[in-house]
């Protein structure tokens, strides 16, 4: 545990009205070093082997690279809405390895 980021941690929690204390327990926020990290962290906590997801189109490239290449080895699919056509608004692809 880095007490700079525990800190950062409980005070954030604090700000969010959260009861916890700072007795070296864990608080109820989360601080990262990036925000691949972030998204890392995130994705693997709600999604499951073999599960599905919904992103934008228009990703950043860090973004789309881990969405695309490192999620798949997970067993995580990263769908994103490619038909803007309103006769089929709800059309889901994979995200195009291609690029």
């Amino acid at each position: 545990m880095n007490p700079t980021s525990h800190v950062l941690e409980y005070r954030i929690a604090k700000l969010e009205g959260s009861k916890c204390d700072l007795d070296g327990g864990h608080p109820s926020a989360l601080a990262t070093a990036s925000g691949q990290a972030a998204q890392m962290h995130t994705i693997f906590t709600i999604c499951s082997k073999g599960d599905n997801f919904v992103a934008a189109s228009n990703l950043y490239g860090g973004t789309y690279a881990q969405m695309a290449h490192t999620f798949p080895v997970r067993s995580l699919l990263c769908l994103s809405r490619t038909n803007t056509s309103a006769a089929q608004p709800f059309f889901f692809s994979r995200l195009d390895l291609s690029a």
